[in-house]
């Protein structure tokens, strides 16, 4: 009797677990698409760390191409240009540095030009 009373126990609590526990269809739509869109979400968040990535490899190439163009200029130069501009921008820094020499080329073909003149 005891074994009865508890079976049937047992399939009552089985059936309201079924009932009251499995999801309902329209719960069942929207948890195939929760799973669809983190499906999606995952592939774009992959495709996204890629081109992270290879962004982070092409500004590493930069930054070592920019580092050779820097260590190329004269150190007094260099100096002079950091002492003024701590927290300048390292491209702003070169461009100020190219514009030096630029303009310490001019001044020697002007002072060339005057002494070749001077020599005539």
């Amino acid at each position: 009797r005891e074994r009865q009373r508890l079976q049937r126990e047992l399939q009552s609590l089985s059936q309201r677990l079924q009932r009251e526990f499995v999801p309902k269809p329209e719960a069942q739509v929207q948890l195939q698409q929760l799973r669809q869109s983190v499906g999606l979400l995952t592939d774009e968040l992959a495709v996204e760390k890629e081109a992270t990535e290879k962004l982070r490899k092409l500004l590493a190439a930069q930054s070592s191409g920019l580092r050779g163009l820097w260590d190329c200029l004269p150190p007094d130069l260099v100096g002079k240009r950091s002492a003024q501009s701590k927290a300048a921008e390292p491209l702003e820094e070169l461009r100020a540095c190219i514009t030096t020499l630029v303009d310490r080329h001019r001044e020697a073909q002007q002072v060339l030009a005057r002494l070749q003149e001077e020599n005539r």
